[in-house]
């Protein structure tokens, strides 16, 4: 009996030893604690998006309430000084207009691009507004840059983004101060917090647990999941998101989704211009935003100096330093140095055409309206693709 008594005792003390060692080694409790919320999170409680037996049964359609600026698919942007428009598919060919940069040209309906014999030279069939009318006739492949709204890329991330939000629980990365360009960072691991990533302002995710000053996020559309100071978290809830705004950097157009049960209507589609590289300004981030907050209007300042250049109106904000906004108007200065504020502009011949913006998305000035109109907090995301 008294052996027994001893082999029970010597077999608890070697077990204690082993929960010892077991819970000292170094963030080894954490991690057993973090792995069992992680997966339990994964396995039970929420899932990063519904399973295929979950998801509902998402539809899209159109109904255009902005219809101005439209394109059809494919259309062409001219890159050239000045461009060249022929009669006839060859160098040859009678020149019949001419066609400046950033003129957008459409695509003549059921005719297709044309080899020139004995050349390496490919003729689009094109037709160009002029005041005297509309032109038709073939401009040479290098002058132009082939153009497409390719919505079936666009919608395949609205459904993306509306699998994240059916699901709730979203929110949002929200940087801290001025809103000219931060970032929150996320952490692979609470064991090595010298390995972090930068997380844009505005960035969606999807919120899964907390540990107290941490929480664990799913960052929506890549699935990627960190932890982040639970201060850089947005204090407005996100509701359900049932507008969508997407830009597409590649063909620089966007179009504008509004959801009803489960369609998603488009209501506008029309041309964009993102940002570009440079010393003062950065290419528009991709991803998927909650947009923020909305002005009618917003001072830019003049490069490198804190001197206001100018306005931007109706401005919606997605991320640190990036708005949706409409064409932006330089002051003027009077004769005696006063500052003139002109009025706003519609048009601009560069919009839709290359990267030229610091950061921002610009929209024609009636297109930004009406989007300012529709903004609704809480329910309106940007969705930047490529």
């Amino acid at each position: 009996m008294k052996q027994n008594y001893g082999l029970i005792l010597t077999s608890m003390i070697l077990m204690s030893m082993v929960l010892f060692l077991v819970f000292v080694s170094e963030g080894r409790e954490e991690r057993i604690l973090l792995e069992l919320a992680a997966a339990e999170e994964i396995g039970n409680e929420r899932p990063a998006v519904p399973s295929e037996e979950e998801e509902p049964d998402i539809g899209f359609a159109v109904s255009l309430r902005y219809e101005s600026y439209t394109h059809a698919s494919p259309y062409y942007i001219v890159l050239s000084s000045i461009g060249e428009i022929r009669a006839e598919p060859s160098m040859t060919g009678t020149v019949i207009a001419k066609p400046r940069r950033f003129e957008v040209l459409e695509h003549r309906i059921d005719s297709f691009p044309v080899s020139e014999p004995d050349t390496d030279l490919l003729w689009y069939p094109v037709t160009y507004a002029t005041d005297a009318g509309s032109v038709a006739g073939f401009i040479e492949q290098s002058e132009l840059s082939v153009r497409r709204f390719e919505f079936a890329r666009m919608e395949e991330a609205v459904a993306q983004l509306d699998r994240y939000s059916t699901r709730g629980d979203l929110a949002y990365i929200k940087s801290h101060g001025d809103p000219r360009g931060q970032n929150a960072y996320g952490y692979p691991s609470l064991n090595d917090e010298e390995v972090s990533v930068p997380l844009p302002d505005g960035t969606l995710v999807r919120y899964l647990f907390s540990n107290g000053t941490k929480a664990r996020v799913m960052v929506v559309g890549t699935g990627q999941r960190y932890y982040v100071e639970s201060g850089f978290l947005g204090d407005e809830p996100v509701q359900a998101i049932t507008k969508v705004i997407v830009i597409d950097r590649s063909n620089q157009n966007e179009a504008v989704y509004e959801k009803n049960g489960n369609t998603w209507t488009r209501i506008s589609e029309t041309l964009a211009t993102t940002g570009t590289s440079g010393r003062y300004s950065s290419p528009t981030p991709l991803g998927f935003y909650l947009a923020m907050e909305k002005r009618e209007q917003f001072y830019y300042y003049k490069d490198g100096t804190t001197v206001y250049q100018g306005y931007a109106p109706y401005a919606i904000r997605f991320t640190g330093r990036a708005y949706i906004h409409g064409v932006p108007v330089d002051f003027r200065t009077s004769a005696d140095g006063q500052r003139i504020k002109p009025p706003m502009q519609e048009f601009s011949k560069s919009i839709g055409t290359i990267p030229l913006s610091h950061k921002c998305v610009r929209n024609y000035t009636s297109h930004a309206k009406f989007l300012y109109d529709w903004f609704s907090a809480g329910e309106t995301a940007v969705i930047v693709i490529e």
